[in-house]
């Protein structure tokens, strides 16, 4: 074969080669490189099948009618005044069925995505939100509308995560049939126009359901969820801006059908006479826990029986408000109520508890129950059962001690129950000692906020040969840690004013918590207590003072008077009364009413220690101010509580002590 030929002939094949090389580069399609995103288990997934958003796409890309992924990286602007707007647009056949577009929105870290409407009314059939991060860093999606919804979906907007802000100056921030907030930030504002009043967030058939994340809406109606509002977690702040040509008043927050607020927290502002916080109609806001605080220029909150009984619900969160009322533009105000939900009892922080109506009018019967001033401007708070035993979902088991419980029901504990941890709910003083039991054994190393722990010793005579209350010092901090025990009446000094408890403990079950030496007892409470003047034992009890009160000093031991009382799971001093005592030999019978006089109206409280050499020395601490609201003594024929504020003659019992969903007997 020719030479020439050969070379040649390689020649033309690398030329070839090179040639089909070059074009199959030029034709492959890149793969994107995969996007991390947070699902709605706030777990991290990958996705690789999306389309990045840059903002000049053609307007007549089949991706905006289609769907699907989408993901924003960097700072991305569509701005419709300058022709280039970004063309997501429901579409819907000649049934009138609704084909799309589904959008799952990905906002990487760092990324904004700024659309401005001025005509255009972008609009999906359902749209998610999610975010690669929960922190400063997660991206933004900001929509400015001028003559449309901000943002429009026909039935689902769900925000997972990011932070999401509609504004509109003519309607709504965000209309969709359904709204679901599981997290990040949505700011939403509507405005109103001649011929619309707008809401910075409208659920227009469905609910509005917030689980997480912050939420703040202000319009005409701050949030309206036609199907109801339904609030789980996180933090949601509504505002009314006032009242509109077409409407004679708004709200910040309402429905036709049931508001529940089942934890989080809710803040609602009203600004304009006419406007209300917090509105039903025919329906029920049912306030079932966390924190809810409704200003209204017209009304905190507001109902308008229709057809159904509405009104208002306190079933455990906390509540302030100015005041209740009711609209009857359409009739009586009969099936009106604002009312303490069932096996609850309620607090205004004053002495004053309350249950069941507070106010109900029903035409049927005749009822009326009118307390709506006395609860006005005022903060309600439930009162907590005084323990509940709960397991989670990872197994762990949790416990909740309530020991600023104002109930009737005993604390019992039926059978040991080990549990990983515990908190303790108790307001502390750290001016002086506390009284306390604990229902488990705790070694002191796992007490964090505690200086020491004393327990009674008798009564014995002090320098001035007059009975006082001696304590001996079970651990101080400059000693090795000691096991207290459980159902054991202690005094303890506080460095903080809240008790925290490391690690895991065994409940006990509940058996008498009484110290005893000489006929006397230091005796453990279990339940809310108070003396009245046909008390048996009255004339023999001491409770430690918590405040200086006519010949009463700070910190000492003083006999108590009717109206007296105490909480759980603190403990008082009482004299044992023996039936008969023996006299020249024989057993007779003794005057209880004598013993009684020969007590001393009050007794110092001396601390029993023993110095570096190990030598006992006495300390008087009848002079510490222990302002704890430990027990009161008054005179007055009245019932007090822990701090000697007056109590409502109508307190009730909240029943019981929860583990999981079974009551503990």
């Amino acid at each position: 074969m020719n030479i020439l030929n050969v070379i040649t002939k390689v020649r033309i094949g690398l030329i070839l080669l090179v040639m089909f090389l070059i074009s199959s580069t030029a034709w492959a399609v890149p793969t994107p490189s995969p996007v991390k995103y947070l699902d709605e288990n706030g777990e991290t997934k990958t996705i690789t099948n999306y389309i990045e958003l840059t903002g000049d796409e053609s307007p007549d890309d089949p991706m905006f009618k289609n769907g699907g992924w989408f993901v924003v990286k960097g700072e991305v602007t569509y701005d419709e005044v300058q022709g280039n707007y970004l063309p997501f647009e429901l579409q819907i056949d000649k049934d009138w069925n609704r084909l799309g577009p589904d959008v799952n929105l990905i906002l990487a870290d760092g990324a904004k995505l700024t659309v401005k409407n001025e005509d255009y009314d972008m609009s999906f059939r359902n749209l998610a939100v999610y975010a690669q991060s929960t922190g400063e860093n997660m991206g933004k999606f900001e929509v400015y509308a001028k003559n449309s919804t901000a943002i429009d979906v026909f039935n689902a907007f769900t925000v997972y995560g990011g932070s999401v802000k509609a504004v509109s100056e003519e309607s709504d921030g965000i209309w969709a049939r359904e709204i679901v907030i599981n997290g990040g930030i949505v700011d939403a504002a509507g405005t109103s126009s001649a011929d619309y009043s707008g809401c910075g967030i409208y659920a227009s058939d469905e609910n509005v359901i917030v689980n997480g994340g912050s939420v703040t809406a202000a319009g005409f109606r701050g949030i309206l969820g036609s199907g109801g509002i339904e609030i789980n977690g996180g933090d949601v702040d509504a505002t009314a801006t006032g009242v509109s040509d077409e409407y004679n008043f708004s709200y910040a927050i309402g429905s036709w059908y049931d508001v529940n607020v089942n934890g989080g927290s809710l803040t609602v502002h009203a600004k304009d006479k006419s406007s209300y916080g917090v509105y039903v109609s025919g329906s029920v806001a049912h306030l079932n826990a966390g924190e809810v605080f409704a200003d209204g220029e017209g009304s905190g909150f507001a109902a308008r029986p229709s057809c159904s009984s509405s009104g208002v619900e306190l079933a455990g969160a906390t509540v302030t408000t100015n005041r209740y009322t009711y609209i009857d533009d359409l009739g009586p105000k009969s099936d009106f109520f604002v009312k303490v939900a069932v096996n609850v009892l309620y607090t205004d922080g004053e002495g004053n508890v309350f249950e069941g109506s507070i106010f109900k009018w029903d035409d049927l019967v005749g009822e009326f129950i009118d307390k709506l001033d006395v609860v006005a401007g005022k903060t309600l708070r439930p009162v907590k059962p005084n323990i509940v035993v709960t397991q989670d979902g990872e197994g762990k088991i949790h416990a909740e001690i309530n020991g600023n419980y104002i109930g009737e029901d005993d604390f019992i504990i039926t059978d040991r129950i080990e549990v990983d941890e515990v908190k303790f709910e108790r307001d502390f003083t750290t001016e002086g000692y506390s009284t306390i039991v604990l229902p488990f054994n705790i070694k002191t190393s796992l007490l964090v906020g505690v200086d020491s722990v004393l327990s009674f010793d008798g009564i014995v005579l002090d320098e001035n040969k007059k009975k006082a209350v001696a304590m001996q010092v079970v651990w101080e901090k400059s000693m090795e840690e000691v096991e207290l025990q459980a159902y054991t009446p202690y005094m303890i000094k506080m460095s903080d004013k809240s008790l925290e408890i490391l690690g895991s403990v065994v409940l006990e079950t509940t058996r008498d918590a009484v110290t005893e030496k000489d006929g006397w007892e230091f005796r453990g409470t279990y339940s809310f207590m108070k003396w009245t003047e046909d008390s048996p034992d009255l004339g023999r009890v001491y409770g430690f003072a918590a405040s200086s009160e006519g010949d009463v000093s700070v910190g000492q031991f003083v006999k108590i008077a009717a109206g007296a009382s105490i909480r759980p799971l603190r403990a008082y001093l009482i004299h044992n009364v023996p039936s008969t005592v023996r006299a020249n030999g024989y057993y007779a019978n003794r005057n209880v009413a004598s013993i009684k006089d020969e007590l001393p109206e009050q007794m110092n409280v001396i601390i029993v220690g023993k110095d570096k050499n190990g030598e006992e020395h006495t300390t008087v601490i009848g002079q510490f101010n222990t302002r704890s609201g430990e027990f009161r003594a008054n005179n007055v024929k009245r019932m007090y509580d822990l701090k000697g504020r007056p109590v409502n003659k109508d307190a009730r019992k909240v029943r019981g002590a929860y583990y999981r969903k079974n009551l503990l007997h």
